[in-house]
C-alpha cells in the first residue's frame, strides 16, 4: 500500500512494556488522508508534527487513501498482522 518496508521497522519500547513498530496516524492533504508512522527510523515515538514533516520531506508513507475511514481500516488491518507476527521475518 505504501512505500515504506513494513518487514524492517524499528521497535519502540513503550511505558507499559509493549512495543510500537507501525504506531501511526493519518492526515488529510490534496483531498487525500496520508497514512504515516509515528515510530521514527531512529526508533523513538514522533509527535504527529514531526511524523507529518518527516512525509514532507521523505515522501514515506504508509498508505494515502480517499478518506479517513479506510486509512483507519488500514492502520488497524496493520497493527492486526503485526500482533499476528505477519512481519516478524521476511518471507
Amino acid at each position: 500500500m505504501g512505500n515504506i518496508d513494513l518487514y524492517n521497522r524499528p521497535h519502540v519500547k513503550n511505558s507499559d512494556g509493549s512495543v510500537s513498530t507501525v504506531r501511526s496516524m493519518s492526515f488529510e492533504e490534496g483531498g487525500k488522508e496520508i497514512l504515516v508512522p509515528t515510530v521514527s527510523e531512529d526508533g523513538r515515538i514522533m509527535s504527529n508534527k514531526e511524523a507529518i514533516d518527516r512525509f514532507h520531506r521523505t515522501g514515506k508513507h504508509l498508505g494515502i487513501f480517499n478518506d479517513v475511514a479506510s486509512a483507519n481500516a488500514y492502520a488497524k488491518k496493520l497493527h492486526d498482522e503485526y500482533a499476528a507476527g505477519k512481519y516478524d521475518a521476511k518471507r
